[in-house]
């Protein structure tokens, strides 16, 4: 393996420098010391061999993760005898194609996107709706923005007129594109921002709030406590975990654990928060798609230090307690219009990524994330870990 190399190379420099130091007339003080100094150095690259920085090397250069694209993608639909979720996929011939069909699937197995005063649903004409986006990486390493745009269509597109607000939110942990012309859409200079302004040109109360600035690792780190009214900040809860509240552009004041302020009291009965990751491989923690996606929910600043929150999250279950404990999603969207394959990921480039107009959803991020990862992403690139 690579770890035995890069363990196995300082200790090889050693003995060489060891060697050849007696002719240069080294003194046995100097020796010792150049020597523990590689040696040092080894085992501080060992160390490193878990982190996140670590991983992307070590995926660009092991062939076992070369991965292979099988361009024949069938989709696999599959029935248990005793269901526990149910789970929509869809493939059309754009966004909005996958997500028109998307939707009549949902809506023909019982599930509609649209709550009205007829029938029940997900997003009712005066809901507030959050939509989380992966804004953390350019080309085809971020959601979609066609995809973003369509979705947002849908909401606006309420059968009793739409009212309420929608908000695109995300928590760059080291960098944040929300305004980038190296977008993943048709259009590369779509950015979200550009999809925002679309929407609020129009009329709409559609607006985008980038967490980082609150959020820290990426911005500053604002911490608040649960009572705060004016500031915008994250709320530090025990265990890593972490949530913001904050103050949308159109004066909406919002916990995304408790809900919105109206007078005196939070009521998160109007609030419904949309979980929209891309489906890529992550050289670290294997798959990114509905539960690693709340990375960036919660600011890393407040639970660890650089990128160790990735084997907190694997040891820890933090990603599942943020759901439990602040803001479990009303609707799991996976955009796989174009599939990150990349043993690179999460960055996905334009030549790499396998384009697929795929939409995945369902409201267990769990059992979506098993489907997207085994049915999806291994038959392209044939990964285990997939």
């Amino acid at each position: 393996s690579l770890d035995l190399v890069f363990l196995g190379i300082p200790l090889l420099i050693s003995l060489v420098v060891g060697n050849k130091a007696k002719n240069w007339k080294w003194s046995k003080k100097r020796i010792a010391f150049v020597v523990s100094a590689i040696l040092l150095v080894g085992m501080g690259v060992l160390v490193a061999s878990n982190s996140f920085v670590f991983s992307l090397l070590y995926a660009t250069v092991n062939l076992e993760t070369s991965y292979v694209q099988n361009k024949d993608l069938t989709i696999t639909e599959l029935h248990s005898d005793h269901p526990v979720s149910t789970l929509y996929v869809a493939q059309g011939k754009d966004s909005s194609h996958s997500l028109d069909l998307l939707f009549s699937l949902m809506e023909e197995k019982g599930l509609s996107i649209h709550q009205t005063s007829q029938r029940k649903g997900i997003i009712g004409k005066e809901d507030t709706v959050l939509i989380k986006i992966n804004g953390e990486w350019q080309d085809r390493g971020g959601t979609n923005t066609d995809f973003l745009k369509a979705f947002i269509q849908k909401v606006i597109d309420h059968p009793e007129g739409f009212k309420g607000e929608v908000v695109v939110v995300e928590n760059g942990q080291w960098a944040i594109y929300l305004d980038s012309d190296r977008s993943n859409a048709e259009d590369k200079s779509q950015s979200f921002q550009k999809v925002v302004n679309y929407f609020e040109n129009q009329g709409y109360q559609v607006s985008l709030y980038d967490w980082t600035g609150i959020g820290g690792t990426a911005g500053e780190i604002i911490i608040i406590e649960e009572n705060e009214r004016e500031k915008d900040g994250y709320v530090d809860l025990p265990g890593g975990v972490s949530y913001p509240i904050f103050t949308t552009k159109f004066g909406t004041r919002i916990s995304l654990k408790d809900g919105i302020w109206k007078e005196d009291r939070y009521d998160n009965s109007q609030v419904k928060f949309i979980n929209m990751p891309v489906l890529k491989s992550h050289s670290l923690m294997g798959v990114t798609a509905a539960t690693k996606h709340y990375m960036g929910v919660l600011s890393t600043s407040l639970c660890n230090d650089g990128f160790d929150q990735h084997q907190g999250m694997i040891e820890h279950g933090l990603m599942g307690r943020i759901m439990a404990e602040v803001i479990y999603p009303d609707l799991n969207l996976i955009d796989a219009s174009y599939i990150g394959v990349s043993p690179r990921g999460p960055a996905s480039s334009y030549e790499s990524a396998y384009k697929a107009d795929l939409v995945l959803a369902g409201r267990d991020p769990i059992a979506l994330d098993y489907y997207a990862g085994r049915y999806v992403l291994y038959p392209l690139t044939i990964f285990e870990r997939h």
